[in-house]
């Protein structure tokens, strides 16, 4: 088998051959097309089928390597090189023959053009590059035997093929250093992207390192703040709470930013209400924006549609960035968020504006805006915080989605940003509601409390049981704790629960390798709803541990709230499906 280069060299040759397939046969069918003036036509037209049968042999065998590496259609490859490029070499070879000024240019254009693509065009791989350029080679050696036929002084026929010796030397020796510097720079790319990759890898897995800690402080803020007795020590609790919330908005940052670098952010357009979204976005801020004494605005314009095509996760994640940019750099007056649609050449837009009153920015300020780890204000006793990396990966996020953030600004008049993007209908079958409970459910839905469920914990670290226990007692749910799948599958064997928080990552079993064993026991343990505790907290990882069989997902650092809202959206719809049962 073949070394790694030389299947590498070979599969960037294959590729950039292909890729310029179209300009060369345009070009050496125009030769062969001229040359019917110069040289015999029904010649031009026997060596323009041979060369065109070598393509077509070599577009053949170029299918069979793509498929794995065999030596035969490598020799059948290398062949129809050689073969198409005498087909085309005989050409200036007639034409020079004629010896008129006419066929010498054109002869000489043939010659060169086609050196000059074996440079540009063929020295990735060096054996097929020497297939095409030794015929070259060769019609260039006849045409300067042609014409120095009747030469008699041997000084100046030494002196002339001594010329064209050098040529081929000095044309050979291109050959092999374009050749070297397209593997030096390949070889360089290759150390780039692996790089690249392991860096993903390593902010990936510190993302997932932090998150466990971060969980633990996170949750006993919560409490602190809940259980706080005095005003001071609500106030320290307040501080750690929001402290532990900052740390992990860097975090998630950082983890979208090294995503979207490394081409592994992905858009999931699905049918959004876009009422709701920016419902959502406002009454998030709307306390802070009310803390700073800040007016906050929201208009929607009547011919936006009620539901959309588009990546909610993403769009949200974008509005909510500009909203807290414009709270954080406004001391005074309103923060204004305005949908609005319009008409482009290509299409319908839809744009969310944020509008703020706050300082404005010149633009050199602007242009720093956009640029990672850049931020306008560089005073180390700035009141906002902020990794520089917000703006970055919201434009990135709005060009995946085929749109565009731009920002407008004024020094004293406050700044506008607008997020356009396609305004995108979503297919009315897809669109259609899920149908809800039969109205003989409704009450029994209703009914249903989180008090006195009886919740099986499953973690294989001591603080997040502990900071898990101690939300779900705040609901009066009754709490058994397991450190491992093996202690988690041997109670569900001999005891009953109504719902299992279960992590992903555990050092014996695994999150799903304990729901795949879980689910063959006997019912109800069998059928016990399972919702996944991970650190893996991006999007697509909550789609694949729902698509994975798992009946819910909560991201760590654990949210009470958020996790109150999936139990019960879960039990909700367990309930649903055993009611629809009977």
């Amino acid at each position: 088998m073949p070394s790694a280069s030389f299947l590498d060299s070979l599969v960037r040759q294959i590729d950039m051959s292909h890729r310029d397939l179209t300009m060369r046969l345009v070009s050496v069918t125009a030769s062969f097309a001229f040359g019917t003036v110069i040289v015999d036509p029904h010649l031009m037209f026997l060596l323009y089928l041979l060369y065109a049968t070598s393509e077509i042999i070599g577009a053949a065998s170029i299918l069979h390597l793509k498929r794995g590496f065999s030596r035969v259609w490598y020799a059948v490859q290398f062949l129809s090189c050689a073969i198409g490029s005498a087909a085309l070499m005989v050409v200036p070879v007639m034409a020079w023959s004629h010896h008129s000024g006419a066929a010498a240019v054109f002869a000489f254009a043939v010659f060169f053009g086609s050196i000059m693509h074996v440079i540009v065009v063929r020295s990735y791989h060096l054996p097929l590059t020497l297939a095409i350029i030794l015929p070259i080679m060769v019609a260039g050696l006849i045409i300067a035997q042609q014409e120095m036929n009747d030469e008699t002084d041997p000084a100046i026929y030494l002196s002339a093929m001594g010329a064209f010796l050098v040529l081929c030397f000095y044309v050979t020796r291109g050959i092999f250093e374009m050749h070297r510097m397209r593997q030096s720079l390949v070889a360089a790319r290759n150390t780039a992207e692996e790089a690249s990759r392991a860096k993903s890898r390593f902010v990936a897995s510190m993302s997932h390192e932090i998150r466990t800690p971060l969980n633990g402080i996170l949750g006993v803020a919560q409490l602190a703040v809940e259980d706080a007795q005095t005003a001071r020590e609500k106030d320290r609790a307040e501080v750690l709470y929001s402290s532990a919330l900052t740390l992990r908005a860097l975090v998630d940052d950082v983890l979208d930013h090294a995503k979207i670098e490394a081409g592994k952010m992905q858009i999931k357009p699905g049918p959004t209400d876009i009422r709701q979204l920016v419902h959502t976005v406002t009454r998030l801020f709307a306390d802070l924006a009310r803390a700073k004494g800040l007016e906050q605005q929201v208009k929607i314009d009547p011919d936006i549609p009620p539901l959309l095509l588009m990546d909610g996760l993403r769009v949200r994640q974008i509005v909510s960035n500009l909203m807290s940019n414009a709270i954080k750099f406004t001391d005074a007056g309103r923060i204004c968020l305005h949908l609005f649609r319009y008409n482009t050449p290509s299409g319908d837009h839809i744009c969310f504006e944020v509008k703020d009153t706050g300082q404005g920015m010149t633009l050199a300020d602007q242009a720093q805006l956009f640029r990672s780890f850049s931020q306008v204000d560089t005073n180390t006793e700035r009141a906002a915080g902020g990794t520089g990396l917000g703006l970055v990966i919201s434009r990135g996020l709005a060009q995946m989605m085929n749109g565009d953030l731009t920002v407008q600004s004024k020094v004293g008049h406050g700044t506008k940003f607008c997020f356009a993007m396609p305004l995108v209908l979503p297919d009315p079958l897809t669109a259609q509601a899920m149908p809800g409970p039969a109205p003989d459910q409704i009450n029994a839905l209703a009914a249903l409390s989180l008090t006195a469920q009886r919740v099986l914990l499953v973690d294989d670290n001591r603080a997040n049981r502990m900071i898990a226990r101690a939300f779900l007692e705040k609901a009066q749910m009754h709490v058994t704790e397991a450190d491992s799948g093996a202690s988690a599958l041997a109670f569900l064997r001999t005891k009953d629960c109504d719902l299992v928080l279960l992590d992903m990552h555990m050092p014996d079993l695994s999150g799903l390798e304990t729901l795949e064993q879980l689910r063959t026991l006997p019912l109800p343990a069998g059928n016990v709803p399972v919702i996944a505790l991970t650190a893996d907290a991006a999007a697509e990882d909550r789609e694949f541990y729902l698509s994975s069989g798992l009946d819910g997902y909560l991201s760590k650092p654990l949210s009470k709230t958020d996790m109150f809202h999936e139990i019960a959206r879960v039990l909700r719809r367990h309930a649903v499906a055993e009611l629809a049962a009977e």
